[in-house]
């Protein structure tokens, strides 16, 4: 139970560490922290106008108001008319920022007050918490037969009261909270929208990698099977990428076809004791594989000066040579130029091949010398009916290396068995043996 919960979360780490390296959530992540730091930014500079706005319209309301009771109650206090100061006191308590306003007389005794409550309704007369709001006072002077509190008064003038409003910033705090909530909503908003725009654009990116991706990997784990190439429907960069890497599975397709025609041929010639049986298995095999209707192999003996057929598909002596000096025909020619000789036959002038019917048409010619360390060991000759395709073009070129190997390894068997022969035939004739 202990090792199954170890697996767990061993495969959960695992997960995890995938997530935080993949590609796309890393461009998640940083388009997230990106795009949600510019819009901070510019939230709090919002913010920081807001606040220094709100706060110089309530300061300038606090001095307003005060400016206006200062000078609306003097007359009222003065006359001892309190129905004209309550009904000064309440037009200035219609402003919801005002939650209270006190008139005291030069006694410091409550002359008038007018309270908003709880529920936000204008009551005279009510007790007033000193801790409700900011307190803002300013006295009341008589002067030249006037009362003001907007002029600093003489000396001599005593105040005849003094007016305390305290004003509550709920609004402003309102404001700023509500500043603050919209910028959040603002930025989930805009993060969400642009991630799903970012998600649909870098569909058209990973949806192509992905398959990219898979194709690898079946790659990387193929063992001998078939490899799928990708759909070519992309017509951009990716739809370049797809087709590079088609390329790719093609030409690992056709060098592993090679790969196990080489060993088929290896295999097949590999019984063969002299020239003969190896030209014949080699052709046999090659017409089967690159469906061949001529071929032929000669080899060159070891002056250079002539070539001899050894083995051959579909040859008939009667219509074609034993063998060729060096440089006659284009056998010979193909030996001593030491190049390939490739020939599209006319129709009207094919070469031909005998067949129990008739004969057979041969209307592409392959000669190719076969040569190592600068040497002609031999000279290859096939033919078909249609052109070469590129892969058996490029199969016989890989061919040719091997068919050197195998020629000269042949070469030396046939030699040194020769020569076991010869001593021998030596030891039965010499007479000394005999006694």
């Amino acid at each position: 139970m202990e090792s199954r919960v170890n697996e767990v979360y061993l495969q959960y780490d695992r997960h995890a560490a995938n997530m935080l390296n993949s590609i796309r959530n890393k461009l998640y992540i940083l388009f997230v922290v990106v795009t949600t730091t510019i819009l901070t930014i510019f939230g709090l500079y919002d913010y920081v106008n807001l606040s220094r706005d709100l706060n110089r319209s309530f300061a300038e309301l606090k001095s307003s108001t005060i400016a206006r009771l200062s000078i609306g109650v003097s007359t009222p206090l003065w006359d001892f008319n309190k129905d004209a100061a309550k009904s000064i006191v309440n037009s200035e308590m219609i402003r919801a920022e005002i939650r209270s306003i006190q008139l005291f007389d030069a006694t410091g005794q409550l002359f008038l007050s007018s309270v908003r409550d709880d529920k936000g309704n204008i009551v005279n007369d009510k007790p007033v918490n000193a801790t409700d709001g900011i307190a803002v006072e300013a006295p009341l002077f008589r002067q030249s037969g006037e009362v003001t509190g907007s002029a600093a008064p003489a000396q001599s003038t005593p105040a005849i009261g003094r007016i305390v409003v305290h004003f509550s910033r709920h609004l402003v705090e309102e404001a700023l909270q509500t500043n603050i909530l919209r910028h959040l909503l603002e930025t989930v908003a805009i993060d969400l929208l642009l991630l799903i725009l970012l998600t649909l654009s870098l569909r058209l990116v990973f949806t192509p990698l992905g398959k990219l991706r898979d194709a690898l990997l079946d790659l990387s784990q193929n063992d001998g099977g078939e490899m799928r190439a990708l759909p070519e429907t992309e017509q951009n960069e990716f739809g370049e990428v797809i087709k590079a890497f088609n390329q790719v599975i093609y030409k690992s397709s056709l060098a592993e076809k090679s790969s196990n025609r080489l060993l088929e041929i290896d295999q097949a010639v590999q019984p063969a004791s002299d020239f003969e049986d190896f030209g014949n298995m080699l052709l046999a095999r090659l017409a089967q594989m690159l469906g061949l209707v001529y071929g032929a192999l000669y080899i060159a003996d070891a002056e250079e000066t002539e070539l001899r057929r050894v083995g051959g598909y579909g040859c008939d002596d009667s219509i074609h040579n034993r063998s060729f000096a060096w440089g006659q025909n284009l056998v010979g020619q193909a030996a001593m130029d030491k190049r390939t000789i490739s020939l599209s036959l006319p129709l009207d002038d094919p070469f031909l091949v005998k067949i129990g019917p008739g004969t057979f048409k041969v209307h592409t010619m392959l000669i190719l010398p076969i040569i190592s360390c600068d040497k002609v060991l031999a000279v290859l000759e096939i033919g078909a009916q249609e052109s070469f395709e590129d892969w058996k073009v490029n199969f016989i070129d890989d061919l040719l290396p091997t068919l050197a190997t195998k020629i000269q390894i042949l070469a030396g068997n046939v030699a040194l068995r020769e020569l076991l022969v010869q001593n021998q035939a030596q030891e039965r004739n010499n007479p000394e043996n005999c006694l």
